[in-house]
């Protein structure tokens, strides 16, 4: 009975065994349903870990919703998990005053106070780091005296350095143009650029060197990401060669 009543149940073949078919159905109707929930449940509890970029917020966060099936509403459900579980406190309370945004608002300005709030910290701490050090320099009382500062005001206000009012400031200039303060790569647009050479210049065609077979891939990668965001193009064959040189930094990269 329970057979018959599954969606384009069909009995009509006698060799069939009923019931494992009617598991088989049962199973394909009920499963994707538990993982779909499950995969929601996921998604909402999905929170910005502590020392977890933006980024790797939003990467997680796309990963999630490609499991839930969400459909056209996609990015929108993506924008409110950022609202409501991006760490950032001043992230959080601007994109609440904004109002109404799409999701690439929401990102352009979580980048930007990420990146303002990083800028900050680095100040804040390189002018603790000065302010705790204590050295005997051998000047009146063994202290050292204010330094001067070479700033003409022609006004009888002052106004503190670097304070309430310029932090605002700042962040107001971020907000306005978001665009400008991300960490992708800037471009010139509707420009060509035109190298010029001296008369008789004659060209150069160097070696090609071996790479290494412990970075060739990572070479390949980076290859690839450079072409990707236009800062190079693949081209057949050029009048100039020269050789590429790896050297690794001192960040490892």
């Amino acid at each position: 009975m329970v057979f018959r009543t599954l969606p384009q149940a069909s009995i009509q073949d006698e060799e069939f065994d009923v019931f494992k078919v009617a598991l088989i159905k049962l199973e394909n109707r009920f499963k994707p349903s538990m993982s779909i929930a499950l995969n929601w449940f996921k998604f909402y509890t999905r929170t910005q870990q502590v020392e977890e970029t933006f980024d790797e917020f939003l990467t997680a966060l796309r990963s999630l919703s490609v499991h839930c099936n969400f459909g056209p509403i996609t990015n929108e459900m993506i924008r409110d998990q950022i609202i409501v579980h991006v760490r950032s406190r001043r992230i959080q309370e601007q994109l609440w005053v904004m109002g109404d945004l799409k999701l690439q608002d929401v990102i352009n300005t979580a980048k930007a106070l990420e990146q303002s709030e990083k800028w900050m910290k680095s100040v804040q701490e390189s002018s603790k780091d000065k302010n705790s050090i204590h050295d005997v320099v051998g000047a009146v009382g063994g202290y050292e005296g204010p330094h001067q500062v070479g700033i003409i005001l022609n006004t009888r206000a002052c106004e503190p350095v670097l304070m309430i009012e310029e932090s605002n400031e700042m962040d107001a200039i971020v907000l306005k143009f978001p665009k400008v303060f991300t960490d992708v790569l800037g471009k010139l647009k509707n420009y060509s650029h035109k190298i010029k050479l001296k008369s008789g210049a004659r060209t150069v065609k160097q070696m090609l060197r071996n790479v290494p077979i412990g970075v060739r891939d990572e070479l390949k990668t980076i290859l690839a990401g450079m072409v990707k965001d236009d800062v190079i193009e693949e081209i057949e064959s050029s009048e100039w060669v020269s050789a590429i040189v790896l050297a690794r930094k001192s960040d490892k990269s």
